[in-house]
């Protein structure tokens, strides 16, 4: 694998907002097809295919389809062509207020955004394996979730995750409603593993 292979990666409106402002460093995604196996830890190491990672029990490898440290990943993001006719001038969604997304807009979906449209890429600073729960309210934080005035978003509800979720740590609670939202519950529930990627801004 070439240290300067791109990749593309999907991220939803409020995701590239958080990395824009410089507030989602991180990206949890799930590991397909799973690790069969109840038990164990993940051992990992490097060669010149990138990083490896294999259970202590299991010894079966498997590679992070986003790539190794030092990898680019360039963003898809819901965009649309206000002009069809001529050279392309594209408009993003993340780049309208979130009350106000221009609601009258034919937005196209992250999946179709062409590479020439590309305006975000990340550098992926680390790669490890975790199960989905194991998630600290640091983490948490750095995935770019979104603090207002009355505590960490509720990306269920238009209220804050303490109200409707017991009071519990409000980080980790406002990213399990966030991971509920885009994944479902039923996954949440599942605690799958999943890639951890760590990542830094290299042009925007």
């Amino acid at each position: 694998m070439s240290i300067n292979k791109e990749k593309p990666i999907l991220f939803s409106t409020d995701m590239v907002r958080a990395i824009l402002d410089g507030n989602k460093t991180m990206t949890r995604r799930i590991i397909k097809p799973q690790p069969s196996m109840t038990s164990g830890e993940f051992d990992s190491w490097i060669d010149k295919t990138g990083t490896i990672f294999c259970t202590s029990t299991i010894r079966m490898p498997i590679y992070c389809p986003y790539g190794r440290v030092g990898n680019i990943l360039w963003v898809r993001e819901t965009f649309r062509v206000p002009n069809p006719y001529g050279k392309p001038d594209y408009e993003f969604k993340a780049d309208w207020d979130s009350y106000n997304t221009g609601i009258n807009y034919k937005w196209k979906p992250s999946i179709f955004m062409p590479k020439e449209a590309c305006r975000l890429r990340l550098k992926i600073t680390n790669v490890k394996v975790e199960r989905l729960h194991n998630i600290t309210d640091e983490d948490a934080i750095a995935e770019g979730i979104e603090k207002t005035e009355f505590g960490y978003k509720n990306y269920n509800n238009t209220y804050p995750v303490k109200e409707f979720m017991g009071g519990v740590t409000e980080a980790l609670q406002s990213y399990k409603s966030l991971w509920i939202y885009i994944n479902g519950k039923s996954n949440w529930d599942a605690n799958p593993w999943v890639w951890v990627i760590e990542f830094e801004i290299i042009n925007k």
